[in-house]
């Protein structure tokens, strides 16, 4: 949610005023920090984080490639376990090792652009903030992005990153091809034509199989989108919600647990001028670590200022070119959990998970995010031959989030849900293997590739084997 103006004057001003002045504003901003450059190691110590600071981890040590030869021939002359790093937004743990733990952030280069086909030929570990500048200026963009570009290509075709749109599927739908080192070195080209069992087994693989250094990406002309962001009534907007789906390109929704307000929010292809949007007096971040801090870690105190937010929450449209349309600014760090419901059970879900939430009292101030994704027939993609409603609960880095999401899972599974891999689930090796039809498959094909399982963490370990 973003660009909203959802605390006016009085309500900034109360706020500020009941955590202590000046002290009470240290406080909010000391909840808000820059991006973490998770291509490196933290200052001053031989450890990893991810974005979030819930995974750490201390490798043997830490290896950026000059170029793909560079990581062939360290594959080639160590027998260590290597796990890749990409942007460090993931919050679930595939990416900690005690091993080799690598970043590709010098395979950032386009290698080739094909107009006509519209398909970009780039290396995978290009951020998707500096990727998508670049197509701009070549007359392309995605299909469809997330709200955050700050991963890499890599990092979010392999967990299957995804936005939202009854039409539109995940980064790993766009992927014609790709290059995938495996644990001897060797070069293998992966399309529905070449190699197709492991392209439908390695484009969601996290890692597992070996390591891609290259893509091929279906493109589309660039494009612009109107946005509009506005508030509703949560249980109309439930009742009606699939013919929203209907109606918009891409939509989605904010539920919060104490609100009978929803934010919704509505992006459709427009071919109207870029609207200037002015800047808020104070950003949308301060105004997030302000409903934080004020709901500390009370239910009743969350209910209370969510109810006040919500009732503040203003309507906004603006205009712009796609891909400075879908990416959000987050700087209040946060973890979060996201299953993949089928669409026929996703409203039930919705209301069973805010009901439980008001029944615990759980001090989450974060609202909900209710998404739709179209299926695809990668082995191992949430969105595995099925039409999902995705939703996410969030909670604040600095908070206690076991207490709850545990609780969640248990609805989440009940719904047969399956996990985005990228974020925090509970499920053992059985649990996902009852959600893949593929899953033997896929076994299979890591077993062949990976005997040794090089490219493996305790992780990968307890859902594969």
């Amino acid at each position: 949610m973003k660009r909203r103006k959802f605390l006016k004057g009085t309500g900034i001003v109360l706020g500020a005023t009941a955590i202590g002045g000046l002290a009470g504003l240290n406080v909010i901003n000391s909840k808000i920090s820059e991006n973490l450059d998770s291509s490196l190691l933290l200052k001053e110590s031989n450890k990893w984080s991810n974005w979030s600071g819930g995974q750490v981890c201390e490798p043997s040590s830490f290896f950026i490639p000059k170029n793909e030869q560079d990581l062939i021939n360290k594959l080639k002359t160590t027998s260590n376990k290597f796990r890749v790093v990409g942007g460090g937004h993931s919050f679930s743990p595939v990416v900690p090792t005690n091993d080799i733990l690598s970043s590709l952030k010098n395979l950032n280069k386009i290698i080739s652009i094909d107009k006509n086909a519209k398909e970009v030929t780039v290396q995978s570990g290009i951020p998707l903030s500096d990727l998508t500048p670049q197509l701009h200026k070549n007359g392309l963009a995605f299909l469809n992005q997330g709200d955050i570009d700050k991963q890499t290509l890599g990092g979010a075709v392999s967990t299957s990153t995804h936005g939202t749109g009854k039409d539109l599927q995940s980064f790993a739908g766009f992927v014609k091809k790709f290059k995938l080192i495996i644990a001897n070195g060797e070069i293998l080209n992966c399309s529905s034509e070449e190699n197709s069992e492991i392209f439908y087994g390695g484009t969601v693989a996290l890692g597992s199989l070996g390591i891609v250094t290259e893509y091929t990406v279906q493109l589309t002309d660039t494009y612009k989108l109107e946005e509009k962001v506005y508030p509703a009534d949560l249980n109309e907007t439930l009742d009606n919600f699939w013919n929203l789906v209907e109606e918009n390109r891409n939509f989605e929704i904010f539920p919060f647990f104490y609100s009978d307000q929803v934010v919704v929010k509505t992006l459709n292809k427009t071919s109207k001028n870029i609207t200037k949007v002015e800047q808020p007096f104070l950003s949308d971040d301060f105004l997030l670590a302000l409903g934080l801090t004020l709901s500390g870690d009370s239910g009743s105190r969350t209910d209370k200022v969510q109810n006040l937010i919500s009732g503040l929450i203003d309507s906004t449209s603006k205009i712009n070119d796609s891909y400075k349309i879908y990416p959000s600014v987050r700087n209040v760090k946060f973890n979060e959990m996201e299953y993949q419901i089928p669409k026929e059970k996703g409203i039930a879900c919705v209301r069973e998970i805010l009901k439980t939430g008001q029944k615990l009292k759980v001090p989450i101030f974060f609202p909900l995010e209710i998404r739709v994704v179209k299926q695809d027939d990668f082995w191992m993609s949430p969105f595995y031959k099925r039409d999902v409603m995705s939703i996410s609960v969030h909670q604040f880095a600095d908070k206690e989030y076991n207490k709850y999401f545990p609780i969640f899972h248990e609805i989440f599974k009940r719904y047969e849900g399956r996990p985005h891999w990228g974020k925090l689930s509970y499920y053992d090796r059985e649990g996902i293997k009852k959600l893949y039809p593929k899953y033997d498959d896929f076994v299979k094909l890591r077993n062949e590739l990976d005997p040794k399982k090089r490219f493996s963490n305790d992780y990968i370990n307890k859902i594969f084997g």
